[in-house]
């Protein structure tokens, strides 16, 4: 998924990616966000007061959950879940597995 308004929603890879590619990729894409951001928005606040980078922070992420608004919407996401649903019987009182696990 592409975030950036004018590009399109999704580049095609060619099919699945492996898991290590994937996770590289992410972190170069990651690594340059996190390098531009610095350099076009936190850099030039060095020298400003501490607040400033704090409302700047809270501006890119106003931003960025903006765009993630506009391109996949607000509708929630199901997901099947990952751990076990039993419950536990332990002295009379009832544990789900599945908060165990968390």
């Amino acid at each position: 998924m592409v975030l950036c308004p004018g590009l399109p929603s999704f580049i095609d890879v060619g099919g699945p990616m492996p898991f290590v590619p994937a996770l590289v990729l992410s972190l170069i894409i990651s690594a340059a966000l996190g390098w531009g951001l610095y350099l076009v928005i936190f850099r030039p606040l060095c020298a400003a007061p501490p607040l400033a980078p704090a409302v700047a922070s809270l501006g890119v992420l106003v931003v960025i959950q903006s765009l993630i608004v506009e391109r996949l919407g607000t509708r929630a996401v199901n997901v099947n879940a990952i751990f076990p649903r039993e419950r536990w019987e332990i002295g009379g009182v009832a544990i789900s597995q599945e908060r165990f696990w968390c």
